[in-house]
């Protein structure tokens, strides 16, 4: 009865809830694509707002000084209209690539924003 026995317990490895390795990748690989999508279109509509806002600005302003004296003058206005209108298009297209590269980060819905984004890049091409 003085004898003592030794039990041999075997060590376990803890097992993780999470996903297997390759899927972990994956996700780290998404997470990678959301941000760099994100920082290439965030970067992609401030080049076209911060271009687009000052010469839409500058066009307001000829179109103001031009008197309506002549048809000329009046076809001239309305030349500058129509690029106004473009430029104006334009700057809602680069808010819009903005607040969908948000959207995409999130994991919300972009269909919305990306239907806006195509009907205002037609109205850019037409003008």
């Amino acid at each position: 009865m003085g004898k003592r026995q030794q039990v041999v317990v075997q060590e376990q490895r803890p097992v993780s809830a999470h996903a297997p390795m390759h899927e972990f990748r994956a996700d780290r690989l998404e997470l990678l694509f959301r941000k760099m999508s994100l920082a290439a279109l965030t970067m992609i509509g401030i080049g076209y707002v911060l271009v687009n806002a000052p010469v839409a600005m500058l066009i307001g302003d000829s179109i103001l000084r031009i008197p309506i004296a002549s048809q000329t003058n009046v076809m001239a206005i309305a030349g500058r209209a129509l690029l106004l209108t473009a430029l104006t298009a334009s700057i809602f297209l680069g808010v819009l690539f903005i607040f969908g590269a948000v959207q995409f980060y999130e994991r919300g819905k972009v269909k919305a924003v990306v239907f806006l984004g195509v009907v205002l890049g037609a109205v850019y091409l037409l003008c």
